[in-house]
C-alpha cells in the first residue's frame, strides 16, 4: 500500500513540478526504498513538463533515461 502511494505521489510531483513534494517523499522512510525503476519511470514527467530542478534531481537520485517508457 505504501510503496503505491509513494509512486503516485512522486510521479504527480514530478509532473507538476512540486520539487519539495517529490524531496519529501524520497526523504520519507518508505521513500528511501524507492526502487531506481520508479525514479526513471517519474523522470519523463519531470523533463516533459520542463520541471529541470525536477529533472536534476531525480537524475542525482540514481534516476536514467530511458529509449521509451515500456522498456
Amino acid at each position: 500500500h505504501h510503496a503505491l502511494v509513494r509512486r503516485l505521489l512522486l510521479q504527480w510531483a514530478c509532473g507538476k513540478g512540486e520539487l519539495h513534494v517529490a524531496e519529501a517523499v524520497l526523504a520519507s522512510p518508505s521513500g528511501a526504498l524507492t526502487p531506481p525503476r520508479e525514479l526513471s519511470d517519474a523522470l519523463p514527467l519531470a523533463v516533459e513538463g520542463g520541471h529541470t530542478d525536477v529533472a536534476r534531481m531525480l537524475l542525482g537520485c540514481g534516476a536514467t533515461l530511458r529509449g521509451g517508457r515500456d522498456e
